[in-house]
């Protein structure tokens, strides 16, 4: 079922069967260059998956989602929302990961701007922030089209010292 549909894209929740496809997507190094350590192998994957259905997408109504697109059953990312904190307040992040073979088509920004768009229209949050590693110049420009701000640099987990954006909800989101 979509989550958030776009001109091209649908984003649908992820579901342990797709462990399979994620995996695939985050074993490769250059799409995985700025994130975490990729799962172990397609088993864990789907417990990841599973852990997180239960973590976010029932108890906070929203999360990492699989991006689709239109006229395809293929998953060529991820995009979605993340709770942590900033200076001891939580927050909500927006993310956003897509296979190297989807690169250059504007997937990202269309994806993103659709999960905007839900956080700001139909979950009425007030901010989104995008932390982002300071050599990741394709997904600075990804929020700095979707009028996110600088506002600063953080230290985020295993990530060290990382770009942080901002963009606060207008009276046009609403």
């Amino acid at each position: 079922m979509a989550v958030v549909e776009t001109k091209r894209l649908v984003l649908r929740e992820l579901v342990p069967a797709d462990g399979r496809r994620m995996f695939d997507l985050y074993s490769d190094p250059q799409t995985m260059a700025f994130m975490g350590p990729p799962p172990r192998s397609v088993q864990e994957e789907s417990e990841n998956i599973a852990r997180h259905a239960e973590r976010y997408y029932r108890r906070q109504g929203y999360g990492l989602w699989a991006v689709v697109a239109k006229g395809s059953d293929e998953i060529i990312g991820r995009c979605g929302l993340l709770r942590f904190e900033l200076r001891s307040e939580p927050q909500t992040e927006i993310s956003y990961l897509l296979a190297r073979q989807s690169w250059g088509n504007g997937y990202a920004t269309e994806a993103a701007g659709g999960v905007l768009g839900f956080a700001f229209g139909t979950l009425k949050l007030d901010r989104l922030f995008a932390l982002i590693h300071p050599g990741n110049r394709p997904s600075v420009r990804v929020a700095e089209r979707l009028a996110f701000g600088s506002a600063g640099v953080v230290e985020y987990k295993q990530f060290g010292w990382v770009e942080l954006y901002r963009r606060d909800r207008t009276a046009a989101d609403a």
